[in-house]
């Protein structure tokens, strides 16, 4: 048996409009923060508080559904979640994916990432494309 991994990015076909661009450049700043900042000792709640910094700054605070991580492993989705009132440090090898679901309320997207935590940071599993993508 193995582990589950998830990886996600929205795109538009031949223009981007302005609302779209506009998302999915204030999440690729949220997934931009959370890879710089997951790190051993971290309190998970601090990197939500980051995370959730970011999107008051744009006024999308309340267009998310979770906060920037959760767990992964034998289901795509389990275990600790990066949240405000997640108190747990950040542990070597910990296997999270870095979850940045956000909406204006008309449109939403995702970026999702699989990291791992190292002694000194994170091993990205997952690095396709982080910018705003146009087919």
């Amino acid at each position: 048996m193995g582990y589950c991994g998830n990886m996600c990015r929205p795109f538009c076909i031949e223009n981007v409009p302005k609302p779209a661009k506009k998302l999915m450049e204030v999440a690729l700043e949220a997934v931009d923060y959370a890879m710089k900042n997951i790190a051993p000792g971290v309190p998970a709640s601090q990197i939500f508080e980051g995370y959730y910094e970011i999107l008051s700054r744009y006024g999308y605070e309340e267009f998310t559904l979770y906060g920037p991580a959760h767990g992964t492993g034998s289901s795509e989705v389990e275990g600790l979640w990066l949240a405000r009132n997640a108190h747990f440090p950040i542990e070597p090898n910990m296997l999270f994916n870095i979850d940045i679901w956000l909406s204006d309320g008309n449109i939403g997207l995702r970026y999702e990432d699989g990291i791992i935590v190292t002694q000194d940071g994170i091993r990205e599993l997952t690095s396709y494309r982080r910018e705003v993508i146009v087919l």
